[in-house]
């Protein structure tokens, strides 16, 4: 299964073997409001690797919640090329933990960690999942988008 550029996936965070090259990854979570949410998009020279020993991991699974996390990846071997695809994917999806990442890039570590938990607090104390997301429903307002999967 394809989508967006020829990213393949999904497969689950912590499948060995099937991304083990230079590229760009996006990491998701599976929902009932809209097949993929955008978690985290980011590159590496080798990016199994990366997503196994990434710092922020704990944070994609405490906004994950009870779902399982995901990953598409785009294998690209040029740096240079990776870093553009990943903004570029970053700018299309506003991913939740690639804007929490940014916002809090200046706090400390534990200052980080007290935002991000109030916020994924608040999300979940927002709309059920089960119920239709409203355009001006925090998933919205934070610029969660749709990933349309498709057969390829």
């Amino acid at each position: 299964m394809a989508y967006d550029d020829d990213f393949m996936g999904p497969w689950p965070v912590g499948t060995p073997g099937v991304a083990a090259y230079s590229g760009v990854y996006h990491v998701c979570v599976q929902s009932l409001i809209r097949p993929w949410l955008s978690i985290y998009i980011g590159q590496s020279e080798d990016i199994e690797g990366r997503i196994a020993r990434h710092e922020k991991h704990s944070d994609w699974q405490r906004v994950a919640g009870h779902r399982s996390l995901y990953f598409f990846a785009k294998e690209i071997e040029s740096q240079e090329r990776r870093r553009q695809v990943e903004q570029e994917m970053i700018e299309r999806h506003n991913p939740l933990c690639n804007s929490l990442f940014s916002l809090f890039a200046d706090s400390d570590e534990r200052d980080s960690q007290s935002k991000v938990q109030a916020l994924v607090a608040a999300l979940r104390s927002g709309p059920s999942l089960a119920e239709p997301v409203a355009p001006s429903s925090s998933a919205q307002t934070l610029g969660l988008q749709k990933v349309v999967a498709t057969p390829g």
